[in-house]
C-alpha cells in the first residue's frame, strides 16, 4: 500500500526554492586572509643567499670527511669551502663548490629546507 500525497503538497515540493545566502562575513574574511597568505607567504627561495651558500658549505665538507676523508674536523672547518648558487627548478637550490684551491670541487643540490643531497664532489691529490 503506497501512501498519497495531495496536490498541493506536490506543488509546493516542486516550487519551493532553497534561497541563496552569500557566505557570512567571518568566512568572507578567512578566504580572504587564506588567498593573501599564499600569495604573499616567503617561498623557498626567499632564504638568504648567505644562509644557502653555509648550508652547501656544511654539506660538502661533512659529505667529504665521510667520503674521502678529505675536510675539516675542526670548527668553522666548513668555512674554507667556496659556494656559488643558484635557484633549481624543483624548488631547492644548486651549488658549485670549491675547497683547498681546488683540491675538491663539485655540485650539490639543497631542499627548500637547505638539507644537501645530490653531492657530486671529486677530490684529487
Amino acid at each position: 500500500m503506497t501512501r498519497t500525497r495531495g496536490a498541493g503538497t506536490v506543488a509546493r515540493m516542486l516550487t519551493h526554492r532553497v534561497p541563496r545566502r552569500l557566505p557570512t562575513r567571518s568566512v568572507r574574511a578567512a578566504l580572504v586572509g587564506a588567498l593573501a597568505c599564499a600569495v604573499f607567504a616567503p617561498s623557498a627561495h626567499a632564504a638568504a643567499p648567505q644562509k644557502v651558500r653555509d648550508a652547501a658549505r656544511k654539506s660538502a665538507n661533512a659529505w667529504t670527511l665521510h667520503r674521502y676523508g678529505i675536510g675539516f674536523r675542526t670548527r668553522g672547518g666548513w668555512k674554507m669551502w667556496s659556494a656559488r648558487c643558484r635557484t633549481a627548478s624543483g624548488g631547492g637550490w644548486s651549488c658549485s663548490l670549491s675547497m683547498g684551491g681546488g683540491q675538491c670541487f663539485g655540485t650539490v643540490q639543497l631542499t627548500a629546507g637547505l638539507r644537501g643531497y645530490g653531492h657530486r664532489i671529486s677530490c684529487g691529490e
